[in-house]
């Protein structure tokens, strides 16, 4: 019962924020999930976890249980058997607990572009991006009845690193931190700390390194 309430009271404050300000459209789609015939799964969490919702307008509300759908690019919030997929124009940052820390996700990192990123990290001259990725994959497949199509969810994960040129797909390999950051130091900082890119927090340690090359005359 007082989930139901607060869904509710969520939507409710949803609508009485878009009829102040027409522009951004805090309407909430609430519907029901359907497993459909797409095997696999779209979100990002294994297990929805709880988090903080943000508005555009800087108000903030504790969440039940949320996740990231990675192919309809939304955050959704699950309620008694029920998904609320969050307006990505009224809502620009969202923090999900991970253990005892917080991971944080925004959108309009670059003007008005609405899809969200995990920021790893924030900089002075670069930021270091995370995002995951969902694509229905077909193919084609026999069995007693003939030839058939089968779907299922390709999930992946991209980093990017955002600059003052915008969004670039990283490459995790010590050559690219060396080019990218315009330093040769930066590939030595790596080797001689034995770091690991595949791993987030070697490859955030290495950027924020690298971050204090990049606009540097003299590397």
């Amino acid at each position: 019962m007082i989930k139901t309430i607060w869904c509710v009271i969520f939507l409710l404050v949803g609508t009485l924020g878009y009829s102040q300000d027409q522009f951004y459209d805090t309407t909430n789609q609430s519907f029901s999930r359907k497993t459909g015939d797409v095997k696999g799964t779209p979100y990002e969490f294994e297990n929805w976890k709880k988090g903080y919702v943000f508005t555009i307008k800087g108000d903030s509300m504790l969440t039940a249980m949320i996740n990231y759908n990675g192919y309809s690019k939304l955050f959704e919030i699950k309620e008694e058997g029920n998904y609320i997929a969050l307006n990505e124009k009224y809502h620009n940052k969202i923090k999900i607990r991970n253990g005892y820390a917080y991971e944080t996700y925004k959108n309009r990192l670059v003007g008005s572009d609405l899809e969200y990123y995990q920021v790893l990290y924030e900089g002075e001259n670069v930021s270091l991006l995370k995002r995951h990725e969902v694509k229905i994959k077909e193919r084609g497949e026999s069995n007693y009845a003939g030839s058939v199509k089968s779907k299922k969810y390709k999930n992946s994960t991209v980093y990017y690193l955002l600059d003052e040129e915008g969004y670039k797909e990283l490459n995790r390999k010590d050559k690219f931190f060396e080019k990218y950051f315009r330093s040769k130091k930066v590939k030595k900082f790596i080797k001689d700390n034995k770091l690991k890119l595949k791993k987030d927090m070697d490859l955030i340690k290495a950027v924020e390194y690298g971050d204090t090359f990049r606009n540097a005359e003299d590397n």
